[in-house]
């Protein structure tokens, strides 16, 4: 236990690491705006429209992952906050996936 804790806490990360964890950050954050058109594809017009404060809540999201991205790259920062942001990146995708496609086709 006490291995896994010194790892948490360590802040020494390879820098291709954190380049690599911020271009993942930066591709991802595209992912929703995806979702959103290839639901709406049928009417396009009408389907944005009516998604507009997904799209908003998504732009919001992309500009503060990549911020958080950025700090991580350029500052030396814990294992563990490196880690919650990937867990908190990857739940946000899934469900704002899920919501997207759940509200386009009901």
């Amino acid at each position: 236990m006490n291995r896994f804790k010194e790892q948490m806490l360590a802040t020494e990360v390879l820098m291709w690491r954190k380049k690599g964890l911020f271009l993942l950050t930066v591709l991802i954050c595209f992912f929703p705006f995806y979702i959103t058109y290839i639901t709406s594809q049928e009417s396009l017009e009408y389907n944005l429209w009516q998604l507009r404060y997904f799209i908003a809540i998504a732009i919001i999201q992309a500009v503060a992952q990549i911020t958080i991205a950025w700090y991580n790259l350029k500052n030396k920062v814990p294992n563990y906050l490196v880690l919650s942001f990937v867990v908190m990146m990857i739940f946000f995708q899934l469900t704002f996936g899920l919501t997207v496609i759940l509200l386009t086709n009901a």
